[in-house]
């Protein structure tokens, strides 16, 4: 008799789960108990973001879950910093790259926040993504340091 279906199953990825890390593709991104993400991946299983996680994949992948969809993930047992301790927990390592709109998005927003200047050189380089060349070091490191 197969005894797996009397054994505790669950669908949640737990630490035991990835002492050898694995690699999984998302399928579904939603929120789930505790308000808190839950990350659907193709294998079946199931895991519940902590802040670590989400800032991770947000870094990666953009801040809209449907876009994380498709990507793959590589999970292992890590820890993280909770309430000034260290816990182990199930970590996340996004593999795929990003979608160029996202890093055209990110762009964007960074350059939407640089100042503006009179001679209009910091508004070209909004639209174009690049740095004006008076803000780029200039390679003269030898400065004095008072001390």
């Amino acid at each position: 008799m197969d005894m797996k279906k009397y054994g505790r199953q669950s669908a949640f990825l737990r630490l035991d789960d990835v002492r050898q890390p694995r690699i999984e593709t998302i399928a579904l991104v939603k929120e789930g108990r505790y308000g808190k993400p839950d990350v659907y991946f193709e294998s079946g299983k199931v895991l519940s973001l902590n802040a670590t996680n989400t800032e991770t994949l947000i870094a990666a992948y953009g801040a809209d879950s449907d876009l994380w969809v498709t990507k793959k993930a590589r999970l292992y047992a890590g820890t993280i910093n909770y309430q000034n301790e260290d816990k182990a927990a199930v970590l996340v390592e996004p593999l795929s790259q990003p979608d160029k709109s996202v890093t055209a998005k990110r762009a964007a927003a960074a350059a939407a926040a640089m100042p503006s200047d009179d001679d209009g050189e910091l508004a070209e380089a909004k639209q174009f993504g690049s740095l004006p060349a008076k803000a780029t070091p200039s390679g003269d490191m030898d400065d004095e340091v008072p001390f």
